[in-house]
């Protein structure tokens, strides 16, 4: 929030941009801009700027408004199919198996499974 509103108050005017001639370190803006925030936020929350920071943020982050249209448009008319196979949407999905970390109980398990795989592949038998 802070970034965005940052931004919006150099827009804004309210505090100056890093110009070559006359420019201040990193910090020195931020701490201006931090402080203004941190004021209108305590004493005057409804203010303009700080409303127009949220609608930024949210923006930035999330357009929240086009996702509620979607939402609107779609509302009754998504069918939900369990299929035997895997639909060609979907298998970007399960091409980015092993990018989400496993720790604890799971990942022995898995390690596990492995193991036995390697052992039944070799024609070892399995302890």
């Amino acid at each position: 929030m802070k970034r965005t509103f940052r931004t919006s108050a150099t827009i804004a005017g309210l505090i100056e941009r890093n110009l070559p001639q006359a420019r201040k370190s990193g910090r020195q803006a931020t701490f201006s801009s931090d402080i203004l925030y941190d004021t209108l936020s305590k004493y005057d929350p409804d203010h303009l700027m700080l409303q127009i920071t949220r609608e930024e943020a949210m923006r930035g982050l999330v357009d929240f408004g086009r996702i509620e249209e979607m939402l609107i448009r779609t509302s009754g008319k998504v069918t939900h199919m369990q299929l035997d196979r895997i639909t060609p949407l979907s298998a970007p999905l399960f091409l980015e198996v092993g990018c989400v970390p496993i720790a604890g109980a799971a990942q022995e398990k898995i390690l596990e499974q492995a193991a036995s795989a390697l052992m039944a592949n070799t024609g070892l038998p399995l302890e």
